[in-house]
């Protein structure tokens, strides 16, 4: 993996300056943009193009904190990973049980008050626990075997976050009105 901060000219780090990151992408789009190549030769228009695409794939990744973390911790040598249910706490599975539970009893009685409530308690979870995660993650020391429990611990922060963000996706297709 390339790393996206560098690509972007960026400091490492979770908590990134909105702002900055997109006046770099844009400076950076602005210079390597395909249309200023097209009376170039062709490998030069290809280069072009495959740094384009580098640029709005680290842009992309870096703009989404769950994608961005996962970047920080591959970048550790420690990859994210597909994740089970065995690296989340039972609480936390209880609690996703449970709302899961609830959120199929209202859209079985198609009550949309109900669904967006939960829908609305979920996204205040999933920016708490993706708030937490950044700060776990710029408080990781710089020495591998120090930072190991702590990467272990984000690893595991990450897969709630990713079951999360399944969980949401999953009340918004709740919420569409059906034909």
């Amino acid at each position: 993996m390339s790393d996206p901060f560098a690509l972007l000219g960026l400091p490492r780090g979770f908590r990134l300056d909105e702002t900055e990151l997109h006046r770099r992408h844009l400076e950076l789009s602005l210079r390597w943009h395909p249309d200023r190549f097209v009376l170039r030769p062709a490998a030069e228009r290809l280069q072009a193009e495959d740094e384009m695409a580098r640029l709005n794939q680290a842009y992309g990744l870096l703009r989404d904190p769950a994608r961005r973390a996962e970047a920080l911790l591959a970048l550790r040598g420690a990859p994210a990973g597909e994740g089970t249910d065995a690296t989340s706490s039972p609480e936390f599975l209880m609690e996703m049980m449970e709302l899961k539970e609830e959120a199929a009893e209202a859209a079985a009685e198609r009550d949309r008050a109900r669904l967006q409530e939960l829908l609305c308690g979920l996204n205040v979870k999933l920016a708490q626990e993706v708030e937490e995660l950044g700060g776990a993650l710029d408080e990781l020391p710089g020495d591998p075997v120090e930072a190991a429990t702590g990467v272990a611990a984000a690893r595991a922060r990450l897969t709630e976050i990713a079951y999360l963000r399944k969980t949401r996706e999953t009340l918004e297709r709740a919420l569409i009105p059906r034909a």
